[in-house]
This record gives C-alpha cells, sequence and structure tokens, in this order.
C-alpha cells in the first residue's frame, strides 16, 4: 500500500525542541509498522505564508486524487492536517472517492476510512474545529499585542534599513544600525544636494552600497526617502503615529527632501526637461507628477 506522509509544525514548536524531523520520524515508524510504501513526505513550517501553505496542501491533495494506487494518507494528529473546514471536506471527499482510501491520524490512533461510523466523522470534524479556534485565538491576540506595542511607540512591523532590534528592559525596541545608518543619512544628502535617483543608486554603488553587486533600485531608495521612520514617526493600522526611536535625519532635511519629490523645489530644476508641463500628467499608482528628464537623446519619464 503507497502512502503520502504529512508533516507539519508551528514556529513555537521548533522553539521547544519539536521539529520536523521528530513528527517525520514518528509518521515513518508508523508506516514502516504497517508495511506501506512512502511514495513522498510533506513537510511544511507554520512560518511559511498562508500561500505557500494552501499550495502546498492543494498539492498534496491533487496527487491523492489523480494516483489511484495511493490509498494512505498519514498525518500525526487532526491539527497537523487542518485547521480549517474547507481542507477538511477536501480530505472527506478524497476519502469518499474510493473504498481503500485511509486518512491515519497516528497519536489518536484514528483511521478515517469510508466506512467509519457517523461519530469518528463527528470527532474528527469537532478536533478540526477546536484547532480552527485555537488558530483563530493565537492570530487575535498576536493582532492585539502588535496594537498595543505600537500605541507605546514601538513600531511592530517588518525591519527598517538603518536599525535593528535590540532588548532593553525586557521589551525589543529599535535603535540605529551603525553600520547602516550612515548609508541612510548618505541618501538623503545626495538627493537633497539634486542627484536623481538612477544617478545616487550609481554613486552608492561606487562608495560601496549595493544590493548584491548591483544599484539599489530606483523603487527602494525612493521607499527610504519618504518613509516617517527616519523621522521618528511609523504608519501602523492605517494611523501615523510618533515612535520612540531615534531619528535618522532631522525633520527639515526630510522635509526638502520631500519637496523635491513633489517637484516644489529641486536644486536641479533648470537642467529637467518637463516635456508636457508640470503636474499635467501623474502616476497611476503614487498620483505623482510626471517628470520628464533627458537621459542620451530620449526622454524619459518618472514619477
Amino acid at each position: 500500500m503507497k502512502a503520502i506522509l504529512f508533516c507539519r509544525v508551528s514556529s513555537v514548536e521548533q522553539a521547544d525542541g519539536y521539529s520536523l524531523a521528530s513528527q517525520k520520524t514518528t509518521l515513518e515508524d508508523y508506516a514502516k509498522k504497517h508495511n506501506f510504501e512512502i511514495v513522498e513526505i510533506v513537510t511544511l513550517a507554520e512560518t511559511a505564508s498562508k500561500d505557500t501553505q494552501r499550495k502546498t496542501f492543494n498539492e498534496v491533495m491533487k496527487r491523492l486524487r489523480q494516483d489511484k494506487t495511493i490509498t494512505e494518507f498519514v498525518c500525526e494528529k487532526t491539527d497537523r492536517l487542518s485547521r480549517n473546514f474547507s481542507s477538511v471536506l477536501e480530505v472527506n471527499d478524497w476519502i469518499k472517492s474510493g473504498d481503500d482510501n485511509r486518512l491515519h491520524l497516528v497519536k489518536q490512533n484514528s483511521v478515517i476510512t469510508n466506512k467509519s461510523r457517523s461519530d469518528e466523522i463527528f470527532i474528527w470534524r469537532v478536533e478540526t474545529a477546536i484547532a480552527e479556534r485555537t488558530a483563530n485565538n493565537i492570530s487575535e491576540e498576536v493582532k492585539k499585542g502588535l496594537t498595543q506595542k505600537s500605541v507605546e511607540g514601538h513600531y511592530p512591523g517588518n525591519r527598517k534599513f538603518g536599525y535593528q532590534l535590540i532588548l532593553k528592559e525586557g521589551k525589543k525596541v529599535w535603535e540605529k544600525n551603525p553600520a547602516e545608518i550612515v548609508w541612510v543619512i548618505k541618501i538623503f544628502d545626495l538627493y537633497s544636494q539634486g542627484y536623481s535617483l538612477r544617478e545616487m543608486a550609481k554613486k552608492l554603488l561606487n562608495l560601496g552600497l549595493s544590493n548584491k553587486g548591483k544599484p539599489l533600485s530606483i523603487n527602494y531608495l525612493q521607499t527610504i526617502l519618504t518613509d516617517q521612520f527616519y523621522i521618528g514617526f511609523f504608519k501602523w493600522n492605517g494611523k501615523t503615529l510618533e515612535g520612540r526611536h531615534d531619528r535618522a535625519v532631522s525633520p527639515a532635511l526630510f522635509n526638502k527632501v520631500q519637496d523635491i519629490i513633489n517637484g516644489k523645489n529641486h536644486p536641479n530644476a533648470g537642467k529637467r526637461f518637463f516635456a508636457f508641463g508640470k503636474s499635467l500628467v501623474s502616476c497611476n499608482n503614487c498620483s505623482h507628477s510626471l517628470v520628464g528628464e533627458i537621459q542620451k537623446g530620449s526622454v524619459y519619464y518618472r514619477c
């Protein structure tokens, strides 16, 4: 009998020493005991994105449906297989599609088949509901914690270039990264002096700041230049909040850069070529005006 083994572990359990490897061993021992031929072992960490998790699960179900010779689907327990009813229904449909198809929940000592009693099916679905509720509750608590953190002035999002998380008085807080913050200041200074984003990317590359040996992207540089995080503020849940982290640049320099970006005050304004006139053409993505520049005899536009 051919089998697919399905392993899933959360980041919390991994931290506690419960790894995908140990779960895999448990399922392999079970398969060996029952003389199953293992055709695939699927491992999935819940740190993966929801899209990745769903894609992996869909691929497993697709193979089970297409390959009629695979009759054994082995998982440690219900909450390892799924934490939502849509997945349960898919597995249930697969079970019903063949008299030999069986779902093995190893630690629950349970095997769900087309001939399982109604109370066995009921218990399986109740356990799924409990797993789904637990997952939703964890998600809610995480969101509450992040919101509270933001209210206290601590940015709860992803790392910003120029900063690093450190543990201070029992809390993780943002502090300047000495090796990166000098580059942040340099980026603001260069742009305020009249460098275009493309010119600045080349300049930074020559000075030693690159993306794996290539110039930083224009979008990345513009993201830095327009981010209020660098003057002590951050956005969270649609609100602009004052942070407790130290500023990277002065508000005066930041505002000067914003004026240049918005076309209000550019040091090299006289050198620019406004083919259609200021503010007549705007970007569909950010609504900023498109500026025409002559590069090697051709006109290029950017917002």
